[in-house]
């Protein structure tokens, strides 16, 4: 049977119905992409849901803590701790270090159970240890003070004794921008700055001073709104293992007589009940 002969116009109809074609398969994948985005993500939104449940009944956290935590365990930091878990030599961003940090000083204890849940996606103590320096005056530990104590201690024939003290000071709530970074939020030293955190009203500082030699000098800050006794143990904990690591012994730790230091000396572990703690 002989073709039908082609025209100008049948030639264009074939090429639309082409392109329509395309179109339409392109469509389907792009609409099969998405349907399986929207799953993953109802996954990761029950797997979140579950995990924010398991830690409020095992009590792994204090209610602020809950509530930072509710805050920054987004989809993306669940993305990334996914990344994270697949990479043999991981290079964590700045993002989830910071929810690293921020998870740990609220809680160490929860902070090990949401990292085996992932599957030691996130890094260890010691390495958070390392990342709680801080430099060029932000809050956390600054380092240049933990290294000039270090060869202080190691120029002498003797061991540095000193005492800890703490203490918080009320700000005024403000938010403002300096630079290209937002301050006014609480900081521990992750460098988180997010609007949906809570705005900070005190200020922690911790510095050292020597017993047994002429030594008076700030450790670091951190601007918070509240803190529970739990969370200011962890706090203090991780400054006493710091000065423990650079061969300083701290007999003893002074502070005001809120309840939260109280809370936080009888709770504290590894040599708290060794110290002389003093309310003032």
């Amino acid at each position: 049977m002989p073709s039908e002969p082609s025209s100008p116009a049948k030639d264009w109809y074939r090429s639309k119905a082409e392109e329509s074609a395309q179109e339409v398969l392109q469509l389907k994948k792009k609409v099969k992409t998405l349907q399986q985005s929207k799953r993953r993500l109802s996954k990761r939104c029950d797997a979140s849901e579950n995990l924010i449940k398991e830690l409020k009944e095992r009590k792994l956290l204090s209610e602020k803590g809950l509530e930072v935590f509710e805050a920054t365990f987004s989809p993306e930091i669940q993305q990334l701790l996914v990344r994270a878990h697949e990479k043999t030599n991981r290079m964590y961003p700045p993002e989830l270090r910071a929810f690293a940090l921020t998870l740990h000083y609220y809680s160490a204890a929860a902070y090990e159970y949401v990292r085996s849940k992932f599957n030691n996606a996130l890094p260890s103590q010691r390495t958070l240890r390392e990342w709680y320096k801080s430099v060029n005056g932000d809050p956390g530990f600054t380092s240049e003070p933990f290294d000039f104590i270090k060869n202080l201690a190691k120029s002498q024939d003797k061991p540095l004794i000193a005492a800890l003290m703490m203490d918080d000071m009320a700000i005024k709530k403000h938010v403002q921008l300096v630079g290209k970074k937002v301050v006014g939020y609480i900081d521990l030293g992750t460098g988180i700055s997010d609007d949906s955190l809570p705005e900070a009203t005190n200020v922690c500082v911790f510095m050292l001073v020597g017993m047994n030699m002429r030594l008076k000098i700030p450790l670091g800050y951190f601007f918070m709104e509240s803190l529970s006794g739990s969370e200011r143990a962890a706090l203090t904990q991780e400054c006493l293992s710091r000065l423990s690591s650079i061969d300083v012994e701290v007999a003893s730790l002074t502070f005001d007589g809120a309840a939260s230091n109280f809370f936080g000396c009888v709770r504290g572990k590894g040599g708290y009940n060794m110290l002389l703690c003093t309310a003032l």
